[in-house]
């Protein structure tokens, strides 16, 4: 069978503001609730793990909400929230 594939490969890398509309989506907000810096910085983090490839097909895939790497996600959001708020 020749042509085309039928699915175009996923590309391997994730831009910052790709990450945010996940993050925004996985968490049920909106994508400015995380700014450029902070999620250059979670990005950046799983990135640096090896996770390039599965964020992209988890960003392209807009049906996906859940999963192991969505569950990371939303709980590195959770922690980066906890850490910007001060116990009196």
């Amino acid at each position: 069978m020749g042509g085309f594939p039928r699915f175009a490969p996923a590309q391997d890398t994730i831009t910052v503001e790709e990450f945010r509309a996940l993050s925004a989506r996985l968490a049920g907000a909106s994508p400015t609730d995380l700014n450029a810096s902070a999620a250059a910085k979670l990005l950046d983090g799983f990135l640096s793990i090896g996770r390039g490839v599965e964020l992209t097909s988890l960003a392209a895939d807009p049906g996906a909400k859940s999963g192991p790497l969505a569950d990371e996600i939303v709980a590195a959001l959770i922690l980066r929230a906890a850490k910007k708020v001060k116990v009196h």
